[in-house]
């Protein structure tokens, strides 16, 4: 412990401290380490009524610093638990009963607290009103995403069927995983698995491929730039068709302040050999297991599928490195898109729809298993439905979507 922070948890007192601090005492520099087993030794080797004196004084202390709030409270807990582990040493019975003090005021705080809640009771706090949806996504993401992580443990039991639904909920909204089908699926380990996946997508009229995965995430054997002509080159479909990129461009550049590489969103054009043209995207530099880079790129990138594939029957194939975490946040972000805006076309109320963001984590399961498990990727989930919660109800977007083209000629 910090000379500075054992100083403070003394109260101010400097017999206490003396003793403490041993030779430290007089040293007025900062930073210095204070074995906190060696101070409690002297401590303990104290002699007497003065040793009882000195150990009411440090308890009372600790107990204060334990009970208020900033970085001290930690020390103190710290502190605490040494002071804990000490009290099955000590042979003296009037210290045992200070230190015993100390402990039923930690007692006594846990019980106030209350038990923990269960996990349906946790699960269903996280209900909100869907223009609710980003405060909930700034309150996970405090505390090292500690709520987070503890509603992605209890949905381990948890299962659901729906994403959204109208307050009212004789009129729920209910849908499997997207309006128009999304793959999720790994890297590809090997060149077999490359031809395999560019084919049967491509046989279900997938025209527009998504990666998230970073370059260095494959190997040797398992190629990360799958859709690059040194992969291509070696693939046949069964049908005898071959594949090959025929250009390349950079669609957008993001920001992302804590990351050295900017995420950019990288466009490739791949043409078979029967004249068919699909589109490969890749949106770089996000690293696996943290939260997205940069929100509003991935927002770009979701406008850029929908030009590409207006036609809600096409499927869309997103992959990442294991195809549950960045991809899982991809696809269902873009899922969830297509729901509100088609909502917000037919009239719905977007701002009386309920929303449980770990509901529709928990449906995403039923089609991808683990998906989206990791605690920093659901603040970036709560993030993007929260932009299009205010893209779709946007007053520009409901006089061009919904206000009928009779009622702008009379306006006009």
């Amino acid at each position: 412990m910090k000379i500075e922070n054992l100083r403070a948890l003394c109260g101010g007192h400097s017999d206490l401290e003396r003793v403490l601090l041993g030779d430290n005492y007089n040293n007025t520099a900062r930073g210095i380490d204070i074995n906190k087993d060696e101070a409690l030794a002297r401590l303990v080797n104290t002699v007497g009524e003065e040793r009882i004196r000195l150990f009411g004084l440090l308890v009372g202390s600790v107990n204060r610093a334990y009970q208020g709030s900033g970085s001290l409270r930690s020390h103190a807990s710290s502190l605490s638990n040494k002071l804990r582990s000490l009290s099955r040493k000590v042979r003296d019975e009037s210290v045992k009963r200070i230190l015993a003090g100390l402990v039923k005021s930690k007692e006594k705080e846990k019980k106030e607290k209350g038990p923990a809640p269960t996990h349906a009771a946790l699960l269903e706090r996280m209900s909100c009103p869907l223009s609710e949806i980003g405060r909930v996504g700034r309150e996970l993401s405090q505390n090292n995403y500690a709520l987070s992580k503890s509603c992605l443990e209890a949905l381990k039991t948890r299962t659901i069927h729906h994403f959204v639904h109208p307050a009212d909920s004789s009129n729920a909204h209910t849908a499997t995983l997207s309006p128009q089908p999304v793959t999720i699926a790994s890297l590809p380990k090997n060149i077999e698995e490359v031809k395999n996946y560019f084919e049967a997508l491509t046989k279900q009229g997938c025209r527009v491929f998504v990666s998230l995965h970073e370059s260095r995430d494959g190997s040797a054997s398992k190629p990360s730039r799958f859709w690059e002509n040194d992969v291509l080159s070696q693939i046949r479909f069964s049908d005898g068709r071959t594949i090959r990129k025929v250009s390349e461009r950079e669609l957008a550049r993001g920001v992302a302040a804590t990351r050295v590489e900017d995420p950019t969103l990288i466009e490739s054009t791949l043409e078979l050999s029967d004249g068919t043209r699909i589109t490969h995207i890749h949106y770089t530099a996000w690293v696996d297991r943290t939260a997205c880079p940069d929100t509003a790129l991935l927002e770009r990138l979701h406008d850029r599928i929908e030009e590409l594939s207006p036609d809600a029957s096409k499927t869309v194939a997103f992959n990442c490195h294991g195809g549950v975490g960045r991809s899982g946040v991809a696809a269902t972000s873009y899922a969830m898109r297509k729901h509100l805006s088609i909502a917000a076309e037919h009239g719905e109320r977007l701002d009386e729809m309920q929303i449980n963001i770990f509901d529709t984590i928990a449906c995403v399961r039923q089609y991808r298993e683990k998906a989206i498990a990791n605690a920093q990727h659901v603040p970036t989930l709560c993030d993007m439905l929260s932009r299009y919660y205010r893209r779709f109800t946007a007053p520009e977007f409901l006089w061009r979507n919904i206000v009928p083209s009779s009622a702008l000629r009379n306006v006009a």
